[in-house]
C-alpha cells in the first residue's frame, strides 16, 4: 500500500502525462500542416501575381499598339483631306490658267 500511495501522490498520473504528450504532439502537427498549407498558398499567391504583372504587361503593349494604329488611321485621313484639299485647289488653278489663256487668245485676235 505504501508504494500504490507514493506512486499516484508524485505528480500527474501516466495516463495524463500520455494526454498531455498526445495533445502536444497533435498541436504541433497542426500546427505544421497549418504551416505548410499557408507556404503553398504564398507560393500560389506569387505565382498568381506574376501570371497577373505578364498579362498586364501585355495588355499594355496592346493598348499601345492599338492607339498607334488609331494615330495612324487619322493622320491617314488628314492627308487624305489635305490631298482632296489640294487637287480641287490644282483643278482650280488649271482652269484659271485655262480660262486666261482663252482670254488673252481672245484679246490678241
Amino acid at each position: 500500500m505504501f508504494l500504490t500511495r507514493t506512486t499516484t501522490t508524485r505528480g500527474e498520473p501516466p495516463s495524463k502525462k500520455l494526454q498531455n504528450k498526445f495533445t502536444s504532439f497533435f498541436k504541433e502537427e497542426n500546427f505544421n500542416e497549418l504551416k505548410e498549407d499557408i507556404s503553398r498558398q504564398i507560393v500560389q499567391a506569387q505565382a498568381d501575381i506574376e501570371d497577373l504583372k505578364k498579362q498586364l504587361e501585355e495588355s499594355m503593349i496592346e493598348r499601345q499598339h492599338k492607339e498607334e494604329c488609331c494615330l495612324m488611321e487619322e493622320m491617314r485621313l488628314t492627308n487624305e483631306e489635305h490631298r482632296t484639299e489640294l487637287e480641287d485647289a490644282i483643278g482650280d488653278a488649271d482652269a484659271m490658267a485655262v480660262d486666261l489663256c482663252l482670254l488673252s487668245c481672245c484679246v490678241v485676235r
